[in-house]
């Protein structure tokens, strides 16, 4: 993997975002973890890793997003800065009490459990805050979630009676405050200005017309 992370480093050199993150893709989010788990204990410096080494040693944040309905209403959500309040809101509705100030990583309390926001699915972030309430005696937690993401979760968490609820939501509507309908793209062949027909138009570099 690392001949990938270095072309990313060299194509997003020149953006100006302060903040970084990492995306893993798949099928499903079954089929992404089980991919993140395949470790070979190759060393730092190799020229190819695995998903899994990269995975266990990145401190970036990472997320994984599968190629269908709740992938893209995940994206989709997680535009918005504020998406972790404004979705467990959301999902709790009047039952919302906002965290103790000393336990951020927390999105908020409900029915006297940790209640985390999980839709995200940067399951770094989920586990250092289950382990937050493990510490100071909170567990088990509740966690909230799009209704796609909700089985995988489930069988992540419960068997280890580390989360006793996953309160799901089935759109981002009440979120955004929008209708999010996906995306169909057209299926019209693209011209370039020279006449030419591509299947879809050309990715420009920046700074260049």
């Amino acid at each position: 993997m690392n001949d990938e992370l270095t072309a990313l480093n060299n194509n997003t050199a020149h953006f100006r975002c302060k903040k970084r993150g990492i995306i893993f893709t798949g099928k499903s989010y079954e089929a992404i973890h089980s991919a993140l788990r395949v470790t070979a204990d190759t060393p730092e410096k190799a020229k190819y890793i695995s998903y899994g080494d990269f995975y266990a040693r990145t401190s970036l944040p990472t997320f994984m997003v599968p190629w269908n309905d709740s992938g893209a209403m995940q994206l989709h959500m997680m535009l918005h800065p504020d998406f972790r309040v404004r979705m467990t809101m959301a999902a709790l509705g009047s039952h919302w009490i906002a965290p103790p100030k000393e336990h951020s990583e927390w999105d908020a309390i409900y029915e006297d459990m940790p209640q985390i926001l999980a839709a995200d699915m940067n399951l770094k972030r989920i586990d250092a805050a289950i382990l937050s309430a493990q510490a100071c005696g909170r567990a088990p937690v509740c966690l909230s979630a799009l209704s796609g993401q909700a089985d995988f979760l489930r069988k992540q968490y419960k068997p280890d009676g580390l989360v006793k609820k996953v309160v799901t939501f089935s759109s981002g509507k009440d979120v955004v405050r929008e209708e999010l309908t996906l995306h169909t793209p057209s299926d019209r062949l693209f011209v370039t200005k020279k006449g030419a027909v591509v299947h879809a138009p050309p990715i420009k570099n920046a700074g260049k017309a």
